[in-house]
């Protein structure tokens, strides 16, 4: 496909080709050296893929031969297991933002005002993960798109992958939740409230959601044709030292509502 010229992007250039067939294909695949790496098994004659690849041409690898031939191996397969990712969140309404490197929780309904998700830490809960806020003054008005976010970074130790995840949050405006450049002071103001415990609940609550994830994607029409990126246990470090917020002057809590009328022009 990529004969007789370079291609900066290749796994781009297969997407503008799959959509000008007028095809689709799922989004867990990467692109590299003219080869499509990913975990379906391209050996199947039904496999998303199968109109992209020349029969005969398939060449079967085990997920630790192939991440450990070089350092660009790695890469790529870490690649593949952030689209994995983003393919197994798309069907939870979590969009990837590539630019901003965070995945963002939408409404169910894209006119829906506000999302919430139950979880079980020490009791059962549920945490705001989406909300729309509209001007006091005039209820037309969108003031603020807010979104629960976090970042993802893959890493291996001993043989043995490991997700970090790192908790965050996204301001947008309009109909493709762009991201505003005016959710800037919004997202200080909300960092300045946040303690050390609040980071780590909503690092509990993303590790819980995940892992019922998992459960809801064994009971799933499509559970034994595709494959599935799965999560284990929350990794612990113990012997680091703890310090104590009490000791620290407490910080000034600030009226959300306020902030977000103080800052004219916000979409």
């Amino acid at each position: 496909m990529f004969e007789g010229k370079k291609v900066r992007n290749q796994r781009k250039e297969i997407g503008n080709y799959v959509r000008k067939q007028e095809r689709s294909i799922p989004s867990d695949h990467e692109v590299s050296g003219g080869r499509l790496i990913t975990f379906h098994n391209l050996e199947e004659s039904d496999n998303p893929f199968s109109f992209l690849i020349d029969e005969g041409t398939v060449e079967p690898f085990s997920s630790a031969d192939y991440y450990s031939i070089d350092a660009d191996h790695e890469r790529v397969f870490k690649s593949l297991l952030r689209f994995s990712l983003q393919q197994k969140l798309y069907r939870q309404r979590v969009l990837w933002k590539h630019q901003e490197g965070l995945f963002i929780f939408l409404p169910i309904k894209d006119n829906d005002d506000i999302r919430t998700e139950s979880w079980i830490g020490q009791k059962k809960s549920r945490r705001m993960v989406f909300q729309r806020k509209y001007n006091r003054n005039d209820s037309s008005k969108v003031l603020s798109t807010r979104h629960f976010a976090f970042s993802v970074s893959f890493i291996t130790i001993n043989g043995d992958w490991y997700m970090s995840i790192t908790p965050d949050w996204f301001f947008s405006f309009g109909d493709g939740y762009r991201y505003s450049h005016f959710g800037d002071k919004l997202l200080s103001g909300l960092k300045r409230m946040e303690k050390n415990r609040s980071v780590f609940d909503q690092f509990r609550f993303l590790c819980a959601w995940l892992a019922d994830l998992d459960s809801e994607d064994l009971f799933s029409d499509n559970a034994g044709s595709s494959p599935q990126l799965s999560f284990g246990n929350i990794l612990e470090f113990n012997g680091a030292p703890r310090l104590s917020e009490d000791l620290w002057e407490p910080l000034v809590v600030v009226d959300e509502d306020d902030l977000e009328q103080g800052r004219l022009g916000l979409r």
